[in-house]
């Protein structure tokens, strides 16, 4: 069993903050584990800074999982807002936080961690890690098939449930020519993805979406592998993923209650093909 500790820190505070989340604070899905907490009380402005400790008490370890700080309520970008609050998504995706509009006090917060950076910090080290996601043995890569037999494992879910989950299996990236980079391409990728790959600025974008700020957003040119996740099928038509639930974030105060439509969080985890873990991520996106 592990318990995750909230820390918060400021220069307005006499002495940090640490806050036990309960049962009904943790959230634990598939491949990754949702926190979310309201501060009805506390009135904490920026500067401040956050840290997610968890404590194995199967291990009796205790790790830091999180260390961040935000300077001024403007250093994150705004991703949705109402009348009462103002949201803020981290730079890397794995926090959103929540703050009031008429002071600009924080009012909550969620944060979204992949299981594999839950126990890395907790096992790193010992044979369990090892089998988990160690290095592989030795693999002779084919010069004309490329990447091959990865497993990819996607969710998209709020909060509390999940809303849709599927693996693919051998999933492969194939070689289109003689040229080793003509199975990679160029990709625009906008801030709020979940992974930037570089930091190449091209010309900003206005977002026109009413839920979301008027503002530019910047983009970033990533290289990308192209992953042929499903075949074509023969009817010509591909098969139906529905989500089973609308996928949208709600964030609950004793007073308020705000809906975000165009947020979800998205856990994804590749697996190559010797069933190690090759890649992962949990992060907010905005839709």
């Amino acid at each position: 069993r592990i318990r995750y500790t909230l820390t918060l820190n400021s220069s307005r505070l006499r002495n940090p903050q640490s806050l036990t989340l309960s049962t009904e604070a943790v959230q634990v899905f598939e491949s990754a584990v949702c926190l979310r907490c309201s501060f009805p009380s506390l009135r904490l402005l920026a500067p401040f800074s956050l840290k997610v400790h968890a404590r194995s008490s199967a291990i009796g370890r205790e790790q830091v999982l999180l260390d961040t700080s935000i300077a001024r309520i403007d250093s994150w970008s705004v991703v949705a807002f109402d009348d009462n609050f103002r949201f803020l998504r981290s730079p890397c995706g794995r926090i959103l936080l929540g703050f009031w509009k008429n002071d600009n006090a924080l009012a909550g917060l969620f944060v979204s961690l992949h299981h594999l950076h839950v126990f890395k910090p907790l096992l790193d080290g010992g044979e369990a890690w090892t089998l988990l996601a160690g290095r592989p043995p030795p693999d002779d890569l084919d010069s004309c098939l490329g990447l091959h037999d990865y497993g990819f494992l996607i969710t998209l879910r709020t909060a509390k449930v999940q809303s849709f989950s599927n693996c693919f299996y051998k999933v492969a990236s194939f070689k289109l020519g003689g040229d080793r980079a003509s199975g990679f391409g160029k990709s625009a990728v906008l801030s709020s993805c979940c992974v930037q790959q570089s930091h190449n600025p091209v010309p900003s974008i206005t977002s026109e979406t009413c839920s979301r700020p008027a503002s530019a957003e910047q983009r970033y040119v990533s290289e990308v592998a192209h992953f042929e996740v499903l075949a074509p099928h023969e009817s010509g038509s591909q098969p139906p993923f529905p989500c089973l639930r609308q996928l949208q974030l709600a964030f609950q105060t004793p007073a308020f209650k705000s809906v975000m439509p165009d947020l979800l969080f998205v856990d994804a985890t590749v697996f190559d093909e010797h069933g190690h873990i090759f890649w992962t991520t949990s992060s907010l996106v905005v839709q």
